[in-house]
């Protein structure tokens, strides 16, 4: 819940004012959301794990979701606390496409449409951050194991030579893209320029797709890109490792502080 300090920023808003009630909301692996209420209506709440598992630079983040709200594919954000602990974005009355009736096909033709929707923004930024990130992990989790610090290494030197042509998001899962709003997508905390694989990769993983299903993925965003099927699809399998290994780094790091 919100600290006292918290709160009185809360409060110091004109647009929020002395008197909200907040009503937590699922969905949050990390952070915490809330569906904020005020005498100006609805707001959605999201208040950062301040645990130091990520290494999140908000007020990069906030701006950065200024942009892509500008091309009508995120929430509006109207307020980021002065700790970077929390952020207030407009409140959408969302349709997600995990809750959708579509069947698996349709979700994944959604999904790769709105990957390469993403993938078409002219969003220029930093390159996604993985070996700072990997190192940070490892530096959180105390980790240890040779092998696992192998992989690191290897891995290191192929992200670093790889072109990062593209902005991406790097989390998109059925429940991170709306189907009302139309183009909505949520959650842009790990969006960064990045390889067209990766980010499918990520996709991959983050919705538990098996290979069929993976396929189907690969396929459809070959098509709407217009890129060789076979071609994309070898680079996500060297990708997959990649995002295998963040996965793995991140929750050694999450588990070592939550025990």
């Amino acid at each position: 819940m919100l600290s006292a300090k918290q709160r009185q920023e809360l409060q110091g808003l004109a647009f929020i004012g002395a008197d909200f009630e907040l009503a937590a909301l699922s969905g949050g692996t990390v952070n915490q959301n809330y569906c904020l209420r005020c005498g100006s209506g609805r707001y959605f709440l999201k208040l950062f794990c301040q645990g130091g598992g990520d290494r999140q630079d908000r007020q990069r983040q906030y701006a950065l979701q200024q942009q892509i709200a500008g091309f009508g594919m995120a929430p509006t954000p109207l307020y980021l606390s002065v700790a970077g602990d929390f952020m207030l974005e407009a409140w959408l009355d969302l349709e997600d496409l995990a809750s959708s009736a579509l069947d698996i096909q349709g979700k994944l033709h959604c999904l790769a449409q709105r990957l390469a929707a993403i993938h078409a923004l002219p969003i220029q930024c930093a390159d996604l951050p993985l070996v700072d990130d990997w190192q940070h992990y490892i530096k959180v989790g105390s980790i240890q194991t040779p092998a696992l610090l192998d992989d690191v290494a290897q891995a290191s030197q192929l992200w670093l030579a790889l072109p990062k042509p593209v902005f991406s998001h790097h989390d998109l899962s059925f429940a991170h893209v709306c189907l009302t709003p139309a183009r909505i997508c949520l959650d842009w905390e790990y969006a960064a320029m990045s390889t067209p694989a990766y980010d499918l990769a990520s996709s991959i993983l983050a919705q538990g797709l098996n290979d069929a299903q993976s396929r189907v993925l690969c396929d459809e965003y070959a098509r709407i890109c217009a890129l060789s099927v076979e071609l994309l699809w070898q680079e996500i399998q060297q990708m997959l490792p990649i995002a295998r290994l963040t996965n793995q780094l991140w929750h050694l790091a999450q588990g070592t502080l939550s025990s």
